[in-house]
Order: structure tokens, then C-alpha cells, then sequence
């Protein structure tokens, strides 16, 4: 289906979808090299079922569609199925009647087990296998020994007595069934208020799950914490460890680990409060709030100047409602707070558990856990990282991450012992915690940073950095660059051969190559690779190395130019400004690694493929796509469409798909919505609920498509977006830009893809700000930066760019290049965008003397910079004046002169000569009243 609508937790399958869309090992397009595939499963540990399927990213993880089915002709318990179109490496499990059962090889892996290599141990561990091979498995394990333990039917029970909303069905959701929505309804057969369903479920296996109605039309809101609850990802639901025998687990109260209580809380009365004292109050938009409890709207909730620089704002909630929100100095994200560590939430998020009383919130400062008064304490936290395993890059080594320590180089460690131990001294709140890592060397892609994936103490939730726990006193911190050491020692690493593999496909090159930074990106100066006589060429290196490790292949001097793959959402090169370059990237103890030249995906086969097209009537986007199930249902994850230049745009798909696909339209980011076409008797997206989603969809064998955007019918029918002018007024003054080397200033953004040359601006009255604009759907959401390009870049469109700092960018927390440091606004009638380039301010400071009592005194400097030495000394300055005054620095007009008995003899020497006219022309002009 479409989008799930109120959805917190998506099945973890559906997440690798994207995943492997990225990685090539599932895509369309030309490269596309699909193969016939046959899964072969024995059944002998199975409980019983009625049909098997197989199933992975190529349906979406479906459940029972027929072409994945699996049949056993001769009875020998053996099931097989072979499916016609994969490529790549294909990730798949098996599941029994759609999703009643699944494999569960998580145990397995924990064991040492390899058949499941794509595995998060809290959650899933999926199958992988190369397309065209045939595969022999046994279901639910990965040696063919079946569980000690038969499955157990578990018992699920959940009372509504306090449920105060109305609903049709209640819903069992959870990892064993991909939080499929609806498919699991729970009944209340004696009419006690009780709903219950059974689930057969692996023996020892751990699940989680969570109680919904309709659906997800509402879900649980468990808190972090509960008794009965695990975090995972980000995500907080019951969880359950199965035993060896069948259970009844107890009766438990809506959103509750325990019984229902009878009393079905009202709503109370909340109020917030912060003080802007310190933050100052932005003119633009005032003081706003926004929360869960009231949508997210970063500006439909406006708080109220209660005086003496506090603003509060009030709204009912239930009762016993677990709240999150953040301040916004401004109108709308962007101006949002960033809140300290010692007060966040996970989700970096202010929280409080309300009762069943009206609450006013504790009053605390913009941007800080307390009170504009409150001294905060601070402690000092030393930081050590042993860098015995690295070879130290030139620009040094850095404290980074998380909300607190910035980007690589804000924070540089030094040794100066020697030692190779790096340490750096900050001052830190009291009570503060948050994430933290350490890089090797100031690279603003964040591709120098320490590798912990897979470590203990690296968050596979927050870029597997490391966790600060809260500051209670001096602190100090002393591990390994890229271990997990507590004393600072670090153990060896290995250091055996690395092959790097590349597959020239059909080419017979004469010399291949590998190339990097290492090499100075010399085509010719990288390790020469051998011929293995199958298509393929490999570069050893004995030892392997002990940084990550960026390269492209070359071939025959020609080294390959990947930007266009990762453009087309390959992941091969993820060291990347979808522009300018596009490197692959080896990371220490990643092993041996194969590659295709050119290419994130195999190498290319001939193939059909399919048309879709849309015509988007008298719409001019700069960008159609489509998306679907296959792509996550995300708007920018589909492949983009070609412009045919007569008001349609159209999709190949090379090969055609082998399974029927639910799909729908995209145009500048907005996705079509066709519910009420659908309700008003159109046929045009069959899979359709009529109020929650309606999707388009191309079956097998239908040939090509042709629809028109955001209708069942005609252009006639559908009723165009409303266009607006954003305009931008970007001040460079004080930058040092434009300049010779980078002489235009342009804005790339997310409304293009982040194209280069998004919008160039121009400075037509020289006064150093920068304009242009942008036409946009209006309520139309984007981030940008500034860039300044010229001849140093090759008018690249990026060259030198200016990001927003913490304080105002659109994804605090992230790294640079994955969404960090982005500019952000939304599309209004009449809307201006005004940034002094660089910073979260309108314009740029002049820095000079503001003070016109002193002879520095500039009358365009608007930032005092201590210049101001001089004092204005008003009098007459001419010295062959009756009233010259010595001490004066400025003329006020007052000089007075005497005439001489003689006409002209100005200087008494009883002769009018040259002397006299130059003591004429010193004072020329002079009033003489």
C-alpha cells in the first residue's frame, strides 16, 4: 500500500529496501544484469504450514504473492521456486502462510552462523545469495539442526477499558509480522473489553510489538523506560523473549505495562514557559512552540510575551500524556532551540510525564536546562584517544559529534609528549550527555572519522558514535582511536593482505590500476592490478591498511567517473558531492572488496524495458520521479523522468519489472494524491482504501503506461499548485567574496536535487548584497547553501560554500554532506530570505568606529571594532590665520585674516612676489566675514 499513515515503527524489512536500492544490489536501469534465481528450502524443521513463500526487497517483502510460492513436486520435503529478474546480490528470508511465520536466524548468527550476513541481532537477520545461483537452505537455521525447541503460540492480551477514543478493530503489529497494519486483528469474544489474539512464534526468540486500532489509524505511545518496553533504533515498544512452551501473557491496560486502573484520565491544562532574555526575541516571528501535542507545526502555535522577557504558552493534553517539544525564536524550523544533552530526550527533544493535574512547566532559558539566571556548573572533562594503530593525518586529530563538539577540526587534541596520545581539556555542564567521536584528520565529510560499527561502544542509531554519560564532576576519558578500550591501551590490528577486485565487464584493457589520495591522484601512481583471466583484475596490498582508504579504479589511464551512479542512488562511492567527484571508500577491517569499473551496479546486459509516462498538463517542474513500495514509498528514492518536451514525462524501467508494481507520481518533491479521484469513481489507482491512500498499478505484461498527475481523468480535472516567488537577499559583505577566483555567488538547494548553479545571484547596485529568486509550491519545504564559484573551481557551481551553523541549520546533529549544516525555509507568498552568508544573521557587520565624536568615525560601519582613537577638536586650522588654534583637528570655518596696508604683500616684506600668492593659495576659499 501507500504511505502508512500514523505509522512509528515500519516493518525492519522494508527498511534494507532503500538500503539495498542505494547499494545496487537491487535497481532498474540499464545496468541491470537480471538473472534467473531458484531458492531451494528443506521444511524439515518448519512447524506446520500451509504454503512457503520466499521473499525479499525485489516485491517490497511481500507476503504471498504467487511468483515467489514455493512448491514441492516429489514430496521430499524440499521446496523450490525459481524467480525470473534479479541482479546483484539478493537479499531474501522465507516465511510461511504471507507472514504467520517467518525464519527467525538472528540466534544463529549470535552462534557464529554466516547464512545470514544481513543482520541487526535486536531485530532481523536476512539470507543473501548472488543472482542466477541456486541456493539450499533449511528453514529457520542455518546447519539444518532444528531448534532443541518447537514453536510456541503466544497469547497476546490487551484491555481498552480506558481506550477513551472509538474504534472498529484492535490490532496486534510487531516484528514477526512487518507491523503489517490490519493483518493481525485481535477479538473480544465474551465482550469484556479484553481483546486477544494467538501468534506462533519462534521458541526463544525475542519480539517487538505494540497495540493499535484500525490499523495504525492510533498506536500505543510508550515511553521510554517502561517496564515492559525496549528502545531500539530510536523506536520504543514492548518486547517479549518466548520460552520453550506455549504462553498467556497477562492482561495489560492500553499504553500501560499493568492492569487498567478504571479511571480514564481527563484532559489537563499545560503550560510552557520559556525566557528569551539571553536569546532576544526574533521581530520576524515572535516565540513559538512545537510538540507532539500539537503536530509538529513549527508555526501554527504562537506563545505570549507574559513580560520581563518570559513567553508561555497554554493547550489541554490528556492526561498522564508524555510530552516532547522544542521553543522556535522565528516562524517556522530553522530558528528552532538546540537542546542541551542534560535535558533531551533521546529524539534531543524537552520532555516531561504529565499527571492528571493541570502543570506549569518549569521556566528555563532558551536554549539551556535552566532559568536565564541559574549559574550552570561546569567541570572539566579531559578526552584521550591512543593513536598507536593510525598514522596521524597531516591537519591533525579532533574531538567531534553530537550536539556539543562540532565538526572535524573545531576541536584539535594534542600530543605534546609525544606519545601518540592526543588529549583535549573542555569545560562541560553539569548533568550534560550526548554523543561524541574522535577523527583523524579535519575532513568536513566526516570520512575521517574513527570506524565503531559493530562495537559496543559505537550507537548504531547515531552514526556508531560514542556516548558521553551525564557530566557529574571532573571527568576523564581515555580510549583507542577505532576500539573500545576504557584505560587507553589499544590492541594490534590486523594486518593481512587486501585484495581489491574490479570487473571490466567486457573490455580487454591492458594495464588496470587503482588511484587516491594516497597516490596524489596520479592515474599512473597507484598499485598496477593483475589480470585474473575472467573478466576481473586485483590489487593486492600486503599489509592491509590501517586507514580507511578512498580510490577508483583506472583503466588504460582512464580513471573511472562514478557521480552519475551515486546520483542515480548508488552507494559504491560514498565520499561524494554528487558533482564534482565520487570516490570509493575502503573502511579498516571491511575485508576484501569487488567492484564493477564505472559502476555501482553489475555489469550491463541487453534487456526490455518498460515506458511510464505522465503528462503534468500545463506545469513546468523542474523534477518528476516516480515512487513506490520499492523505493520506500520516499519521494526522492524512485528513478527521475525524462522531459519529452510536450508536457509529459516519462520513466523507463530497463528491465521491465517481474512482479506487479504499486507506484505513483512525484513532481518537485510533491507526491500525487488520487484518494478523491478514486472516490469520485475513478479506476486509476486500484489499490486504494478511499481515505487513507490510492496507489497506481502497472501488472506484468500490461506494456507501457500513460496517466496524468494528481487525476483519473483529464488535465482539466485537476487543479494546478498555486506557485510563489522566493526571494533571496544574500549579504557577502566582510566574506572576502566574490572575488578573482570565485567571482558569482550562487544558492543550490533540495528543490533540484541539489544541482549546481540552483539560482545565481546578483549584485546590481554594488552594495555588496546578493539577490535572485525561486518559484516554488507554496507550503513547499527546502534547504539550501550558499556557494561562490569562479575560474579556481572551474565554475563548478560549488567551489567555496558557506553552510548554517548550529543555531539555524535544518538537521542539527548531522555531519556536513548528509544534511548538516543545510540553510531552510518555507515557500510563502511574499516570503524573503536575507542571510548574512555564513551565519544565522540578516546581514553582515561592518566593522569600524560608530562613533562620529571621533576623527575615525565611519559612517557605514554597523559593528563598533575599538578603532575609535581620535577625538573631534573643532577650531580653525590654518596657521596664517589671526585665530589658527594648534590644538583643533577638524575646520569649523572660523579662521579670520587681517589685511595688509599694502595690496597683496601678505607676507610684510613689503614686496608682493610668489611668496604672497602661495600664502593666497594656502588659504583660498577662506571666509573672511
Amino acid at each position: 500500500m501507500g504511505l502508512v499513515e500514523n505509522s512509528q515503527h515500519l516493518m525492519k524489512h522494508l527498511q534494507l529496501i532503500v538500503a539495498l536500492l542505494l547499494t545496487g544490489a537491487f535497481s532498474f536501469g540499464n545496468s541491470l544484469n537480471a538473472q534467473t534465481t531458484t531458492f531451494n528450502a528443506d521444511m524439515g524443521c518448519a512447524p506446520d504450514f500451509y504454503e512457503v513463500f520466499v521473499t525479499g526487497p525485489w516485491c517490497g517483502w511481500c507476503a504471498n504473492d504467487g511468483t515467489n510460492q514455493l512448491t514441492d513436486a516429489d514430496g521430499d520435503g524440499v521446496y523450490t521456486v525459481a524467480i525470473d529478474g534479479l541482479s546483484g546480490v539478493v537479499e531474501y528470508k522465507y516465511a510461511i502462510d504471507g507472514f504467520t511465520d517467518q525464519e527467525n536466524l538472528i540466534n544463529d548468527m549470535v552462534d557464529g552462523a554466516s547464512c545470514a550476513p544481513v543482520t541487526d541481532l535486536s531485530g532481523y537477520a536476512n539470507r543473501t545469495t548472488d543472482a542466477g545461483t541456486t541456493t539450499s537452505d533449511y528453514y529457520g537455521t542455518c546447519d539444518g539442526v532444528c531448534n532443541d525447541n518447537p514453536p510456541v503460540t503466544v497469547t497476546f492480551q490487551v484491555d481498552m477499558a480506558d481506550y477513551t477514543g472509538a474504534f472498529g478493530t484492535v490490532n496486534l503489529n510487531g516484528s514477526f509480522n512487518g507491523w503489517c497494519g490490519g493483518c493481525a486483528v485481535m477479538t473480544d469474544d465474551d465482550a469484556d473489553g479484553v481483546y486477544s489474539v494467538d501468534v506462533v512464534l519462534n521458541a526463544q526468540a525475542t519480539v517487538e510489538y505494540k497495540f493499535t486500532v484500525d490499523g495504525w489509524t492510533d498506536q500505543e505511545s510508550l515511553i521510554e523506560g517502561m517496564a515492559c518496553t525496549s528502545t531500539i533504533d530510536g523506536y520504543t515498544n514492548r518486547t517479549l523473549t518466548t520460552g520453550a512452551a506455549d504462553q498467556t501473557l497477562d492482561v495489560v491496560c492500553w499504553n500501560s505495562c499493568g492492569a487498567c486502573t478504571g479511571v480514564v484520565a481527563e484532559n489537563i491544562m499545560v503550560t510552557w514557559q520559556v525566557d528569551m532574555t539571553d536569546a532576544g526575541v526574533n521581530p520576524a516571528g515572535g516565540v513559538r512552540i512545537a510538540g507532539g501535542f500539537q503536530g509538529w507545526d513549527a508555526t501554527s502555535s504562537p506563545m505570549s510575551d507574559a513580560g520581563n522577557g518570559v513567553w508561555t504558552y497554554s493547550q489541554e493534553v490528556p492526561g498522564n500524556s508524555y510530552l516532547e517539544w522544542k521553543y522556535i525564536n522565528g516562524a517556522g524550523w530553522g530558528f528552532e532551540e538546540s537542546v542541551p544533552g542534560a535535558c533531551a530526550n533521546s529524539s534531543s527533544n524537552r520532555f516531561f510525564q504529565a499527571g492528571t493535574e493541570d502543570v506549569t512547566i518549569d521556566l528555563v532559558c532558551f536554549g539551556e536546562c535552566v532559568g536565564c539566571d541559574v549559574e550552570v556548573v561546569e567541570y572539566e572533562v579531559t578526552f584521550n584517544v591512543n593513536m598507536a594503530n593510525e598514522t596521524v593525518a597531516e591537519t591533525g586529530v579532533y574531538l567531534a559529534g553530537g550536539a556539543s563538539f562540532g565538526n572535524p577540526g573545531d576541536n584539535e587534541m594534542t600530543d605534546p609528549d609525544g606519545d601518540g596520545i592526543y588529549s583535549i581539556t573542555v569545560m562541560l555542564d553539569e548533568g550534560l550527555s550526548g554523543y561524541y567521536t574522535f577523527t583523524n584528520g579535519a575532513c568536513g565529510d566526516w570520512s575521517c572519522k574513527e570506524n565503531l560499527e559493530g562495537l559496543e561502544c559505537g550507537d548504531p542509531t547515531n552514526y556508531n558514535d560514542r556516548f558521553l554519560p551525564a557530566i557529574a564532576g571532573p571527568t576523564t576519558i581515555s580510549t583507542c582511536f577505532g576500539q573500545c578500550s576504557t584505560d587507553g591501551t589499544c590492541e594490534p590490528v590486523d594486518v593481512s593482505p587486501l585484495t581489491l577486485t574490479v570487473d571490466v565487464c567486457d573490455a580487454t584493457p591492458s594495464a588496470v590500476s587503482i588511484t587516491g589520495p594516497w597516490w596524489g591522484w596520479d592515474p599512473a601512481g597507484g598499485p598496477i592490478a593483475t589480470d585474473n583471466g575472467d573478466g576481473t583484475w586485483s590489487v593486492v596490498l600486503d599489509p592491509s591498511p590501517t586507514d580507511n582508504m578512498e580510490y577508483l579504479w583506472v583503466v588504460d589511464g582512464v580513471q573511472e567517473n562514478l557521480i552519475q551512479a551515486m546520483v542515480d542512488g548508488g552507494a559504491c562511492a560514498p565520499v561524494t558531492d554528487y558533482a564534482n567527484y565520487a570516490n570509493r571508500l575502503w573502511e579498516v577491517g571491511s575485508g576484501d572488496a569487488s567492484s564493477v569499473y564505472g559502476s555501482c551496479s553489475a555489469c550491463e546486459t541487453e534487456s526490455t524495458g518498460v515506458t511510464l509516462t505522465v503528462d503534468v498538463c500545463d506545469a513546468m517542474p523542474t523534477q518528476v520521479r516516480i515512487t513506490g513500495p520499492w523505493w520506500g514509498w520516499d519521494p526522492n528514492g524512485g528513478p527521475a523522468a525524462s522531459d519529452n518536451g510536450d508536457g509529459t514525462w516519462s520513466v523507463v524501467l530497463d528491465p521491465a519489472p517481474t512482479d506487479n508494481m504499486e507506484y505513483l507520481w512525484v513532481v518537485d518533491g510533491v507526491q500525487e494524491n488520487l484518494i478523491q479521484s478514486m472516490v469520485d469513481g475513478g479506476s486509476c489507482a486500484p489499490i486504494t482504501d478511499y481515505a487513507n491512500y490510492a496507489n497506481r498499478l502497472w501488472e506484468v505484461g500490461s506494456g507501457e503506461a500513460s496517466s496524468v498527475y494528481g487525476t483519473c481523468g483529464s488535465c482539466g480535472d485537476v487543479t494546478g499548485p498555486v506557485m510563489v516567488t522566493v526571494d533571496f537577499a544574500i549579504d557577502m559583505n566582510t566574506t572576502g567574496f566574490p572575488n578573482a577566483d570565485y567571482d558569482n555567488i550562487v544558492i543550490n538547494g533540495s528543490w533540484n536535487e541539489w544541482g549546481a548553479w540552483g539560482i545565481t545571484l546578483a549584485d546590481a547596485d554594488g552594495d555588496g548584497i546578493f539577490t535572485g529568486s525561486l518559484d516554488l509550491e507554496e507550503g513547499s519545504t527546502f534547504e539550501f547553501v550558499i556557494a561562490a564559484t569562479g575560474p579556481a573551481d572551474g565554475y563548478s557551481g560549488w567551489g567555496s560554500i558557506f553552510n548554517a551553523p548550529t543555531e539555524c541549520e535544518a538537521n542539527p546533529g548531522l555531519p556536513i554532506g548528509q544534511g548538516g549544516g543545510n540553510y531552510i525555509h518555507t515557500a510563502m507568498d511574499g516570503s524573503m530570505v536575507q542571510y548574512c552568508a555564513g551565519s544565522c544573521e540578516a546581514t553582515c557587520p561592518i566593522p569600524g568606529c560608530t562613533d562620529p565624536f571621533y576623527t575615525e568615525f565611519d559612517m557605514m560601519a554597523t559593528a563598533d571594532d575599538g578603532s575609535c582613537a581620535t577625538l573631534v577638536v573643532f577650531g580653525c586650522i590654518y596657521e596664517a590665520a589671526d585665530n589658527y588654534n594648534n590644538a583643533a583637528n577638524t575646520d569649523d570655518g572660523s579662521c579670520e585674516f587681517t589685511l595688509n596696508a599694502c595690496p597683496g604683500d601678505l607676507d610684510g616684506d613689503g614686496l608682493v612676489a610668489t611668496p604672497d600668492l602661495l600664502q593666497f593659495l594656502s588659504v583660498f576659499g577662506t571666509n573672511c566675514e
